[in-house]
């Protein structure tokens, strides 16, 4: 049953970390090449997209939002991801 536990665990916890990193790669990749039509870009745009527009849905129905000048749905949902992943326990074996 312990073994079970740390595959299921592991295998979330890398599944977060790799969110994790194409969410910092997008966020890079918007800064120095904004507004392209490169598939990196599309790749990652795709895969991060799905985790950030509920956020972005939420964050869009309080008035104080939306007059920000940059997404704070994209921190949020970084953030989010940055929380669970630390709380996942720690299993050994």
């Amino acid at each position: 049953m312990n073994y079970f536990v740390y595959i299921i665990v592991g295998g979330v916890r890398f599944f977060l970390y790799a969110l994790e990193l194409m969410m910092f790669a997008r966020a890079i990749l918007s800064w120095i090449i904004p507004e392209t039509d490169s598939p990196i870009v599309g790749f990652l745009v795709m895969m991060t997209e799905p985790v950030i527009f509920p956020i972005r849905a939420l964050l869009s129905r309080i008035e104080a939002f939306n007059a920000f000048p940059i997404d704070i749905s994209f921190m949020v949902a970084y953030m989010l991801l940055v929380f669970l992943s630390a709380a996942l326990p720690n299993v050994a074996i």
